[in-house]
């Protein structure tokens, strides 16, 4: 698949300057061939990468590693998410250790990648990155009554089925139309997934979970049935971790 003529600010902040360097490549590399423009800053230290982040720098995918020097990836991913309030940055954290996971999945990280790092691993999260992106600004549209009405799927925490109508919860406001989820869920991008015959949930406002309910953004707890708990644990784990 090609994207032609995207356009990436990635960052590299590993204290390996060797792993580096490799990375730069492998990403010029693959840009190459999805025919993108990326442009590619890399650091050594935390502290560096956070001064360059605190003066409203744009990077829109960070290879962060975990195990730095002072202020380790996972702490400086907090810092990004918290402090900065920054939730577009798509963070892969990269380790040789695989036992972060709930560490990891609190700073909504986009993926957990395991040293050494493959071109094929890379070419994978870019991939799916750019996919994201697609959908970013795909517009959900319903009806009530005679009129049509549309809202960003990005700005949907989750749908809800009640009886014959779906209940649809935003950031802001609830909307409620007469329909079917399994329609709903038919039509939406990548980042919606079903955890119940009656929740179709976004992904990426999912803070927390167990084997038996999800916590949203806006702390609704939502129960995950038995019927989608494998999945919903293989779409929401890294690399084969599970999150109790």
């Amino acid at each position: 698949m090609v994207f032609k003529n995207k356009f990436l600010n990635i960052a590299v902040c590993d204290d390996d300057k060797i792993l580096c360097s490799e990375i730069e490549t492998m990403l010029n590399q693959i840009a190459e061939q999805l025919n993108i423009h990326v442009d590619i800053s890399v650091w050594f230290s935390e502290e560096t990468l956070q001064d360059y982040l605190n003066k409203g720098n744009r990077v829109d995918v960070l290879f962060l590693d975990i195990e730095l020097m002072r202020l380790s990836g996972i702490d400086l991913g907090y810092y990004i998410r918290k402090a900065l309030n920054n939730i577009n940055i798509q963070i892969v954290y990269i380790s040789f250790k695989t036992s972060y996971a709930m560490k990891l999945f609190k700073t909504q990280p986009y993926d957990f990648l395991v040293k050494p790092i493959h071109e094929s691993d890379l070419m994978q999260v870019i991939q799916g990155i750019l996919k994201v992106a697609e959908t970013k600004n795909q517009i959900f549209n319903y009806q009530n009554g005679r009129e049509i009405y549309s809202i960003e799927y990005d700005a949907i925490l989750y749908f809800k089925s009640d009886r014959h109508k779906v209940l649809t919860v935003t950031k802001d406001k609830n909307i409620v139309f007469y329909g079917k989820l399994n329609d709903v869920a038919n039509e939406a991008p990548p980042p919606f997934l079903l955890i119940h015959k009656s929740y179709l949930i976004n992904r990426d406002y999912v803070i927390r979970y167990t084997f038996e309910f999800i916590e949203m953004k806006n702390h609704d707890l939502l129960p995950i049935s038995k019927a989608y708990q494998k999945e919903v644990r293989d779409k929401l784990c890294y690399r084969g971790e599970v999150i109790e």
